[in-house]
């Protein structure tokens, strides 16, 4: 089977970048023939050579041009038409412009949704409004006002086209029961879940001298980027607590991010210093390195559509700390293979933290059942599986 693959941005490596690339290589290895459309490509952050396979067409007008997308509508789509199967995965507005025409309804596509696009739907994702700064002057609110109603405008015109696009798809594909339900909400369509997964042979690593190096007993590991939605500041502020009961403790946080300074300043204030350590990257080499080394990983965003830092922890036999709603709530399981917590309540969080560090029988068990569970529904193998079938079908 001939199939495209669409996505507007590979030059970034997420958890969809992730899926977008181990998902081509496997369907590849099966005997497809492959090829992925895209406005920028970095092949430098996946270290795999069998990356070389792949056949990357990069456009940047694609980039963040949203009118000239238009323009180049017609040889997008003429390029597309020669396969089997168009499947497209979250865009930027600038493609779902190009793919919103009549000659794209002709296509036979599959949008994987990661989750709808949180700019342009904020009160049906996020539960609520977004807030703004409190006035401080005339000129403030003027200029307040004015980027709103831009913001708003474009957003208006961006939704519409989105629209557009959803409703051209034949059929769509969600990550978690999660983003169906939101696809649900936001598009009224139905869509069938197709799990994302990792090569949990990949995490069978050693442990390393992490925590001889960074001078402590237990170590909390906490991965992902560095913006509000993450939780971060939660998991500082639980620190706090958990200092008072375990002293040879430390918390590891890896990730970039708009936050970073922010998160930085509350370590700080807090006088967390000697506790609370950042580290902007690990190489793929070592991280299941580190997964191992740990005693917990913490991961509780808000409103997380998946999340593959539980799989990889839980691959790595290293009990979660997860968000107790959202995808993580969907492959944690309370108690089993690690705890969920309300990811906004900070005590919360302390207190599965210490429980969890002052029982070594109980961190052992949870993550043997971890990766007994990854293993049995969250390999690789097994989620490019489903996705094939359902991609075909």
């Amino acid at each position: 089977m001939k199939i495209a693959i669409v996505h507007h941005n590979l030059a970034t490596k997420g958890g969809a970048e992730n899926l977008i690339i181990w998902f081509s290589k496997k369907l590849l290895a099966k005997g497809h023939e492959i090829e992925i459309f895209t406005a920028r490509f970095n092949p430098s952050l996946w270290t795999d050579n069998s990356n070389n396979d792949l056949l990357v067409h990069v456009n940047p007008m694609f980039g963040d041009i949203y009118f000239l997308s238009l323009v180049f509508r017609r040889n997008l789509i003429s390029e597309l038409s020669n396969f089997d199967i168009v499947n497209v995965h979250n865009l930027n507005p600038a493609f779902t412009i190009a793919l919103a025409s009549k000659t794209f309804r002709k296509l036979r596509t599959v949008w994987y949704c990661h989750e709808p696009p949180r700019v342009l739907y904020p009160n049906i994702i996020e539960g609520d409004k977004a807030s703004f700064e409190v006035s401080r002057s005339f000129f403030h609110d003027l200029l307040m006002f004015m980027d709103k109603i831009g913001r708003e405008t474009t957003f208006t015109i961006q939704r519409h086209y989105d629209r557009i696009f959803v409703s051209s798809v034949n059929n769509i594909l969600c990550n978690s029961n999660f983003t169906k339900t939101l696809v649900k909400k936001v598009y009224g369509r139905r869509s069938v879940i197709s799990h994302p997964g990792i090569d949990v042979n990949r995490f069978s690593g050693k442990k390393t001298d992490i925590k001889e190096s960074l001078r402590c007993n237990k170590l909390i590991l906490s991965i992902g980027f560095l913006r509000h939605l993450k939780n971060f500041d939660i998991l500082i502020r639980a620190m706090q607590l958990v200092k008072n009961k375990l002293s040879d403790v430390k918390c590891l946080i890896i990730g970039k991010g708009p936050e970073k300074i922010r998160l930085l300043r509350l370590v700080k204030d807090l006088k967390l210093d000697k506790y609370v350590i950042f580290k902007n990257f690990i190489s793929d080499r070592h991280l299941p390195n580190v997964y191992a080394s740990a005693d917990t990983v913490i991961y509780i965003p808000t409103n997380e559509p998946f999340g593959l830092v539980p799989l990889e922890a839980m691959a790595s036999r290293t009990p979660v700390i997860a968000s107790n709603h959202g995808g993580p709530s969907e492959t944690v399981i309370h108690g089993k293979t690690g705890v969920l917590v309300n990811p906004k309540n900070p005590i919360e969080v302390a207190n599965a933290i210490t429980r969890l560090l002052t029982n070594e029988h109980l961190m052992k068990r949870m993550g043997e059942e971890g990766r007994k569970h990854v293993e049995k529904n969250f390999s690789l193998d097994h989620a490019v599986e489903s996705f094939e079938k359902n991609l075909l079908n």
